[in-house]
């Protein structure tokens, strides 16, 4: 009876106030995955306390701005990562077509063998080969999964193709580091009227030095 009663009576000072405080950090502190490195980045004394607070005000005294400059960052990785990812679709097979000149078949059947060892009807291929979920408008490497071997060299194509699709995830999310940068960076303006790119360079300048005086006697400068 006495731990009901403590529950009941608790449950809004501190309870839900303690719990309102700590959903929200944990919120923000899943944010600051994608947030929190641009913030780092535009820090010039690389301060640790200093970015996390500015995450946090980024997110409080801005969370429209931001939310547009995060879907913007979000819908350009997928049209451009879908864009990158055709043209190396388009890549492999033009590369494979030349060498199949001199090499016969055994160019194909080996990004066949390696493809056959990969997961590519997996739904993050299928999301990565598909511009946007829903749209029918994608590309499938599937059939060329088929007719491949188990040669050792398959394996080891395997491994490249694997690589070609790694570069795609990463160009997804240097898109998004940058438009998270570049968002930032207004953000920053608005709020605190503070320009990041009006900041001096930290990389080494060389000193202004004058130019060498000369006299108008030319026999002097000779000496």
């Amino acid at each position: 009876i006495i731990g009901e009663w403590v529950f009941v009576l608790t449950f809004v000072l501190p309870g839900f106030i303690v719990a309102m405080f700590t959903v929200f950090i944990v919120f923000v502190l899943v944010i600051s995955v994608i947030l929190l490195p641009a913030v780092a980045a535009a820090e010039r004394n690389g301060e640790a306390f200093t970015a996390i607070l500015e995450t946090f005000s980024t997110v409080i005294r801005q969370p429209i701005r931001w939310v547009v400059y995060t879907v913007y960052a979000g819908v350009a990785a997928k049209v451009f990562s879908f864009v990158y990812a055709y043209f190396s679709y388009r890549a492999v097979q033009f590369f494979t077509w030349c060498t199949s000149i001199t090499a016969g078949e055994k160019a194909e059947q080996l990004v066949r063998s390696g493809l056959s060892h990969l997961p590519v009807t997996s739904p993050v291929a299928k999301e990565l080969f598909t511009i946007f979920p829903g749209i029918d408008w994608s590309f499938s490497v599937t059939a060329w999964s088929h007719g491949g071997s188990n040669d050792a060299a398959g394996y080891g194509m395997a491994v490249m193709l694997f690589l070609i699709f790694i570069t795609i995830i990463g160009y997804a999310l240097a898109i998004i580091a940058t438009a998270q940068a570049r968002g930032y960076v207004v953000i920053r303006f608005i709020k605190d009227d503070y320009k990041i790119a009006g900041e001096a360079s930290l990389f080494f300048t060389e000193e202004h030095v004058n130019a060498p005086v000369t006299s108008n006697n030319p026999d002097t400068d000779n000496r």
